[in-house]
């Protein structure tokens, strides 16, 4: 199984066209792990009540922490 993972901070509408990309999608064999960086516009909610052919999971970071070189 493949995990997509998805950083998103406040960007509701790409989401939501993001995920209907991966809806149209033949291939199954992966899930969604979205990581929200302390949206404030209403992602979460949002996210938690759609519901996909595909498994998902929702981590919520609490507060923006930007990206971070490793």
């Amino acid at each position: 199984m493949i995990s997509v993972v998805i950083p998103t901070f406040n960007r509701k509408t790409n989401l939501e066209l993001t995920l209907y990309a991966l809806e149209k999608q033949t291939d199954r064999d992966f899930e969604l792990i979205l990581v929200d960086d302390g949206s404030t516009d209403g992602t979460g909610d949002w996210f938690k009540e759609q519901k996909y052919s595909f498994p998902t999971k929702y981590h919520y970071m609490g507060e923006n922490q930007g990206y971070r070189q490793c």
